[in-house]
């Protein structure tokens, strides 16, 4: 029992040497849900890091077209990791970026109203805050999942959970 005992602890520490040291990198892909809009977006992702536990994250997410709007963004945020052990951590995020968003042009009969508009296409800045978690199930595989809050016109709280894989 002892021997299985020191098997198991050896091969979970040799599993778990996973720490987060500048000049690593990472890239993947996301997907994201906005609670507002109850829209669901794509998105991939760069990640760097500048020193030991911050790094910087530039992601681009397209949410697909719901009821006529479809919209895509570009955001830089940074995120300090604080480990939990060699493969999870959690992390506080802040960053901004810009919105595009598109509205498809009306053109309809109500009763016997024509209704007709152009399509229009509006771009914000936007803030956000937020935190999450990781957890690298390899050396270079790992998961991640986000809440963040977009600072914008009528500003969203977005859900993200996605994949990322260092090289």
């Amino acid at each position: 029992m002892k021997k299985l005992f020191l098997t198991l602890c050896v091969a979970l520490f040799s599993v778990g040497a996973f720490a987060q040291e500048k000049g690593e990198m990472a890239a993947g892909g996301v997907l994201n849900y906005n609670t507002d809009a109850s829209m669901v977006g794509i998105g991939a992702r760069f990640q760097y890091f500048f020193i030991d536990n911050l790094r910087g994250d530039a992601e681009f997410d397209y949410f697909l077209k719901k009821d006529g709007v479809s919209t895509f963004g570009l955001m830089a945020s940074a995120h300090y990791l604080f480990p939990i052990n060699e493969q999870f951590a959690v992390f506080p995020l802040a960053g901004f970026g810009f919105q595009s968003v598109k509205i498809d042009g009306i053109d309809m009969h109500v009763g016997n109203v024509h209704v007709e508009s152009d399509s229009s296409t509006t771009t914000d800045w936007v803030a956000q805050v937020g935190g999450g978690v990781q957890y690298f199930f390899t050396e270079k595989l790992g998961g991640t999942a986000e809440v963040k809050y977009q600072f914008h016109d009528s500003g969203a709280v977005v859900l993200a959970a996605g994949v990322i894989y260092k090289f």
